[in-house]
């Protein structure tokens, strides 16, 4: 496939995983991106020389937020902590806390779906009301 033929790969994707090739074989030989969703991903893979490194993470953010961390040649582990711990770290926790929201989501329905004299029309209500509240709360976040 050539350059003018490929689609576009959001690679921000929750869980998505990129492989960046120099060659058309598909072996991740330039880096590999892990998508964090919300628009963010960390790259793992060749820095660019302002970066101080030939290898090192990068998270991508969203707002083209950029941030670097070498661990070849010149291992930079506190760099590399900083970048998980400030940048990836609160990614995952916001995604445990959005799974929480749609489990309390889901124990409404079900509650909803096992109270006595519910019509359906009802229940569809409050499913979709606690399936907006989640989809506000989740802007409002981001």
């Amino acid at each position: 496939m050539s350059a003018e033929e490929e689609v576009a790969v959001d690679e921000t994707v929750l869980g998505r995983v990129t492989n960046h090739c120099s060659d058309d074989d598909g072996v991740p030989d330039v880096g590999i991106s892990l998508g964090l969703g919300s628009g963010s991903a960390l790259w793992l893979g060749e820095l660019l020389k302002d970066d101080g490194g030939d290898i090192g993470f990068v998270f991508h953010g969203p707002d083209r937020v950029r941030i670097a961390a070498a661990i070849w040649p010149a291992c930079e582990w506190r760099e590399v902590a900083e970048l998980l711990s400030n940048h990836v770290a609160p990614l995952l926790a916001r995604l445990r806390d959005d799974d929480a929201k749609l489990l309390e989501a889901l124990k409404l329905a079900d509650a909803t779906l096992r109270g006595a004299n519910m019509n359906r029309n009802v229940v569809e209500r409050k499913v979709l009301a606690a399936i907006e509240s989640l989809a506000h709360a989740e802007k409002a976040d981001g």
